[in-house]
């Protein structure tokens, strides 16, 4: 990773020195050029990122920061001169980074939130809840860092908060209220993630009758509908949790 910083490092640097090679007024040439190496280092984020190295996704979204601003501020004085391409393509950069660091930072955040609650529970005599408390604190972050930018990610750190407080905490309330929030935000997504271990969880635990108790006065018609139409959907596909939905 420091090998990487200092190449980034380098890479401004040398983007300082060709800037200022260029004419003064070489105002659209100047912030194409900085918009150029705002996007490479993107891309390396992005490769970061499905190469599961977040902190090296965020780095790459705070080094880009810099050689884009600069590309909008020279492209804005271009504007000012005469006509210029559009903005949008610094806009569109500018969003990607924040959608980066958005669930970069939720997913560390949530992964931290697991380790906690590992550690709290590591001791079989006594439970640790300073280490819980902690780890709630790190799960709500990971789910509100992330609201409307990374839907899945979002969902499944709610999924994570609903198990802890249904299984840890014991406080079937909360519990139920952070799995309606994961399951609803599941149903937008496309294709519904019906196969993975996060919403096969929130299923099975939504339809445990301590829950099924809690959901129904509250007006969960919806939700429980929707739980049918999963139930549904798996009787058709023959999936492992028919039996944990049987009766239902």
């Amino acid at each position: 990773m420091q090998h990487v910083s200092l190449d980034m490092h380098w890479q401004l640097s040398w983007l300082h020195k060709l800037l200022r090679a260029l004419n003064n007024d070489a105002f659209g040439i100047k912030a194409s050029t900085a918009l150029s190496f705002a996007q490479q280092i993107a891309q390396r984020g992005i490769r970061a990122m499905d190469a599961n190295d977040l902190r090296l996704c965020l780095k790459c979204v705070y080094e880009a920061q810099h050689p884009l601003e600069v590309a909008c501020q020279l492209a804005r004085l271009q504007l000012a001169s005469s006509p210029f391409q559009t903005l949008e393509d610094f806009v569109e950069l500018k969003e990607d980074l924040y959608r980066q660091r958005c669930t970069s930072e939720s997913v560390l955040a949530r992964q931290r939130g697991e380790k906690l609650l590992a550690s709290s529970l590591a001791d079989k005599e006594a439970l640790d809840m300073d280490s819980v408390w902690l780890a709630v604190d790190a799960l709500q972050e990971a789910a509100v860092v992330n609201r409307e930018q990374d839907i899945e990610s979002e969902a499944i750190a709610l999924s994570r908060l609903g198990m802890l407080y249904y299984s840890v905490l014991k406080i079937e309330a909360k519990a139920s209220a952070y799995l309606k929030q994961s399951f609803m935000l599941a149903q937008s997504l496309y294709p519904v993630p019906f196969n993975a271990c996060w919403y096969q969880d929130v299923i099975q635990t939504m339809s445990s009758k301590p829950l099924r108790g809690v959901m129904r006065p509250r007006g969960a018609k919806g939700v429980h509908l929707s739980l049918r139409s999963c139930k549904r959907s798996w009787l058709k596909s023959g999936t492992p949790l028919i039996k944990a939905l049987r009766g239902f």
